[in-house]
């Protein structure tokens, strides 16, 4: 069945378009039993590892079957076993030591020793523990800021005048 698409030619010149073949109900039925990512692939060669999946997380989650069945997670630390690697990976945990050391001392001094380097060395293990685990990057540069300190100490001051 064809159906007309846009305004009508009255003779003036008007825009008219060709007819549009509409789908049928089994291309209907068909379209919606195809997946999300089916529905809605590129035409180009996109790898289908950049694809979307249509589903919370559905990335992550395809990438961690993917490796825990073909070499259960084991190149992700074989391949980092070099000296480059581990020479980066010296150089980052001085650096961020060095300012967690530092603003947790701040923390401790402003905070009546409730926050300390303690917290803070804690803070950054959890933190980048979680951060390697689910965001796909081995190394991530984090740790508390000068703002997060600042934000802190002004919370604390606030919630101990009431």
């Amino acid at each position: 069945p064809y159906k007309l698409m846009g305004a009508p030619d009255l003779g003036h010149g008007g825009t008219s378009y060709p007819p549009v073949k509409m789908p049928t109900e089994d291309q209907n039925n068909i379209r919606s039993k195809l997946s999300w990512l089916e529905r809605n692939a590129p035409t180009s060669t996109i790898p289908p590892a950049l694809l979307g999946t249509g589903t919370f997380a559905g990335g992550i989650l395809r990438d961690y079957k993917l490796r825990y069945t073909s070499t259960l997670l084991k190149s992700d630390f074989i391949d980092g076993l070099t000296l480059k690697t581990k020479s980066a990976s010296l150089f980052m945990f001085c650096a961020t030591m060095t300012s967690t050391v530092a603003l947790g001392e701040v923390a401790f001094r402003e905070t009546d020793g409730y926050v300390g380097i303690t917290e803070y060395l804690m803070l950054q293990g959890a933190s980048g523990v979680a951060h390697s685990l689910f965001s796909a990057c081995p190394m991530p540069i984090l740790r508390p800021t000068g703002p997060i300190t600042a934000f802190m100490v002004d919370l604390y001051k606030l919630s101990s005048d009431f």
